[in-house]
């Protein structure tokens, strides 16, 4: 789990498959949107195996799905 809070929008990225800069795909959780997310990454995840639904979209080459309510993340 990353965060970039001096970035547009403050996302925050879960990298599977990889890390970044080459995950295989990234889930992003827009500051908007963080407030669901808050006990999720409250350090749960990091050596858990995750599931995140939603559409996938490339974004400079790389896939990644935007994350906007807690039901799409599940580990």
């Amino acid at each position: 789990v990353a965060r970039s809070p001096n970035a547009n929008g403050k996302p925050t990225w879960i990298s599977i498959g990889a890390i970044f800069p080459n995950p295989r795909l990234t889930p992003i959780i827009w500051n908007r949107n963080r407030h669901e997310f808050e006990s999720d990454l409250a350090g749960k995840l990091e050596g858990k195996s995750i599931c995140a639904y939603g559409e996938i979209e490339l974004y400079k080459g790389s896939a990644q799905i935007e994350l906007v309510k807690s039901a799409q993340l599940n580990y």
